[in-house]
């Protein structure tokens, strides 16, 4: 629609619709308020589920999985560190880590599977 051919009725309903949405915009100000109190004075922000593991590949550097999970392997003890704990320390799914284990994991000699889901470094 063009400004030009606004008519007085077109006027007075934007007018009704742009008082609207301020009231509006000042009831969510206010909900924002009440919220920040139980949030330590900051604004409340929404809630995201879990990052998925293609946007966590993106922000790190190649190959950051490989030496963090490495890194976890060669800490573990004799009896070895399981895939769930690996992939609680790393905060991701354990099915990217067993897909990890299967693919890259395999051609690193040192790893060895010591029981189910269960890897240790041997030397």
């Amino acid at each position: 629609m063009n400004v030009a051919n606004l008519t007085q009725q077109d006027i007075k309903q934007i007018q009704i619709l742009l008082a609207k949405r301020e009231a509006l915009q000042a009831r969510f100000d206010w909900i924002d308020a009440q919220l920040a109190t139980y949030n330590g004075g900051r604004p409340a922000t929404k809630q995201t589920n879990k990052v998925n593991s293609s946007s966590i590949n993106r922000q790190h550097k190649r190959g950051a999985l490989k030496e963090a999970i490495i890194q976890l392997v060669k800490s573990s003890d004799q009896n070895g560190i399981t895939v769930k704990d690996i992939a609680a320390r790393l905060n991701t799914n354990t099915g990217n880590i067993h897909v990890w284990f299967t693919s890259t994991g395999k051609s690193i000699k040192e790893i060895k599977k010591v029981a189910p889901a269960t890897y240790a470094w041997a030397n």
